[in-house]
């Protein structure tokens, strides 16, 4: 259901902290085990009631260039999440199917997203990754030289200021720039004419169990920039 206001407050009551940890257990197992994707679905998707997707395509260990590389902790939870707050659209890798989406040039990750998008009218594209908590920076947003937003600064505009809203002030841009034509960033806004953004967060707002309040103004900050995109 389509929400028109989310405080600080509404996502401590939920214990939002505490069911991220469980989804994390039981949705986003960690496995080197390769899947076959034509005999086991290797995606999360959530349907929403708002033209945004977000998506979290590290969220399980994959493989790039034939090796297995870690996952990005928690961010399929947060899509999760996200999707019950604000009623976006959400996909996230839950097992392994032997690629990278963000690396491979043609994959079903990225066919996957072009169906949710062509059949919701997506407007607004974000894909969730993870950095590692000795980043100097918070957050760091990957447009491609503002390139991947389509001449829609206002996104970026709206998405940062909500971040600072909730005291999250360290903000850079294009440490990872999605420039690459295989970034699904890239490929969701040059592909397929949406407005994207690859928002890359430090470990130190996706650890729950040791610090949940960080973890609490992460989820505020992006639900309520989701929420700001749409009126």
């Amino acid at each position: 259901m389509k929400k028109e206001h989310i405080t600080l407050q509404d996502v401590r009551n939920k214990k939002l902290d505490n069911k991220a940890i469980k989804i994390e257990k039981n949705l986003f197992k960690k496995s080197d085990k390769k899947i076959n994707p034509k005999k086991e679905n290797p995606f999360w998707t959530a349907k929403g009631d708002i033209p945004i997707l977000i998506s979290a395509p590290h969220a399980v260990r994959h493989c790039r260039y034939g090796r297995v590389k870690q996952s990005d902790y928690l961010t399929g939870s947060i899509v999760y999440l996200l999707n019950e707050l604000t009623g976006c659209h959400g996909i996230s890798l839950t097992k392994n199917y032997g690629g990278d989406p963000n690396i491979d040039s043609t994959c079903i990750y990225k066919r996957k997203i072009k169906d949710i998008c062509s059949n919701n009218d997506i407007k607004v594209f974000l894909d969730i990754h993870g950095a590692a908590g000795s980043k100097t920076w918070d957050i760091d947003f990957g447009t491609n030289s503002n390139i991947n937003l389509l001449g829609n600064i206002k996104i970026l505009n709206i998405l940062e200021s909500s971040f600072k809203d909730f005291n999250i002030n360290k903000i850079s841009h294009d440490y990872f720039a999605a420039s690459l034509k295989t970034n699904v960033s890239y490929f969701v806004a040059n592909e397929l004419g949406i407005p994207a953004i690859q928002v890359e967060i430090n470990r130190k707002y996706r650890s729950p169990k040791i610090n949940p309040e960080n973890f609490n103004f992460l989820l505020s900050s992006i639900s309520k920039g989701i929420i700001e995109f749409i009126k």
